[in-house]
């Protein structure tokens, strides 16, 4: 019988970028080119809120010290938004 197993989203992340390749900071760096000055400037001053990026996602930050921390990103339906464009 196999053990339960479970897997973290840091495992996953690792996984992605250690197994099949993929640049974890490119992706960060893409993710933060997304975000409009404006919007992170206005999200700085309350100190946390969503910004709505045209592709239809929703980044939700949080000021964090000096720094803007994307805590999660979301979509209308939960999935990726090719799917749910289709």
């Amino acid at each position: 019988m196999r053990a339960l197993i479970q897997v973290t989203d840091h495992a996953i992340v690792r996984w992605l970028e250690r197994v099949c390749g993929f640049d974890i900071e490119a992706l960060k760096a893409e993710i933060v080119a997304a975000i409009p000055e404006r919007a992170a400037a206005s999200v700085a001053a309350v100190g946390q809120g969503g910004v709505k990026l045209p592709s239809g996602a929703s980044l939700m930050l949080r000021r964090d010290g000096g720094v803007l921390v994307v805590t999660t990103i979301v979509t209308r339906g939960g999935g990726p938004i090719a799917e749910e464009a289709a």
